[in-house]
């Protein structure tokens, strides 16, 4: 997070597509979930106040209300999906995308608003504390499917569209010797072909827990047969 918000790939968004696509990268793709892996909440909750610690447990807790409201089964993970598909998609409007380089506010917000929505969608693929995921091998390869597919289809979008796609960028200052319309094509390939990496990453490495769990529980079923033929067979 400090490397997308506090370095000069924050101060060169303003100015370079590219750049403003690796920033969203950075957060959505790589601090979100690195986040999520470290499975801070245990911490959190450690590091408050102990005034307040009764308080955020019966929030967060079994019983708070964040379960509560939280929706189960398939309808959590496409709401999970929906949030970060929506915002993902209507941040890259050029009417908003524009708006947001032009007002810090905005800006702000933006990225605000993205961070929150990448919690949400890979949180049913990673589940750390609280809220634990119950989400099936199968069902998480085709929720990052599906979320590959429209950052592809927008990555495609953007590398062939006619510049400017966001007037920002038109008007805005070179470095480097990239002009506006190569730094469209750049941020679009990046979007592109890095971002489904990342996806693909997830992708290869949930693919190969769930064939391992399926294989564990062949290998138990396996024993428990074997188990139950010989207890029959010392009966008989």
């Amino acid at each position: 997070l400090l490397l997308a918000l506090i370095s000069p790939v924050d101060l060169y968004s303003l100015d370079l597509l590219f750049v403003h696509m690796t920033q969203h990268i950075l957060i959505l793709m790589v601090a979100v979930p690195l986040l999520l892996l470290s499975n801070p909440m245990a911490i959190y909750v450690w590091a408050m106040p102990r005034m307040f610690r009764g308080a955020l447990i019966g929030i967060i807790g079994r019983r708070g209300i964040i379960r509560r409201i939280i929706p189960r089964g398939n309808v959590y993970v496409l709401v999970c999906w929906l949030t970060y598909t929506v915002v993902f998609l209507v941040w890259h409007t050029p009417t908003l995308y524009d708006r947001a380089l032009n007002n810090s506010m905005v800006h702000d917000f933006e990225h605000l608003s993205m961070f929150a929505a990448a919690v949400f969608f890979w949180w049913p693929i990673i589940g750390p504390a609280p809220i634990r995921s119950y989400v099936t091998g199968g069902l998480k390869c085709i929720y990052i499917l599906a979320a590959l597919i429209q950052g592809i289809v927008l990555g495609a979008i953007i590398t062939f569209a006619n510049p400017p796609v966001y007037e920002h960028y038109g008007s805005s200052p070179q470095h480097w010797g990239i002009t506006s319309e190569v730094s469209q094509q750049l941020g679009g390939i990046i979007m592109w072909i890095p971002g489904s990496m990342m996806y693909f990453i997830a992708l290869f490495i949930v693919f190969y827990i769930w064939i391992g769990r399926e294989e564990r529980d062949i290998e138990r079923w396996r024993l428990a047969e074997a188990r139950r033929k010989k207890f029959l067979g010392i009966i008989d």
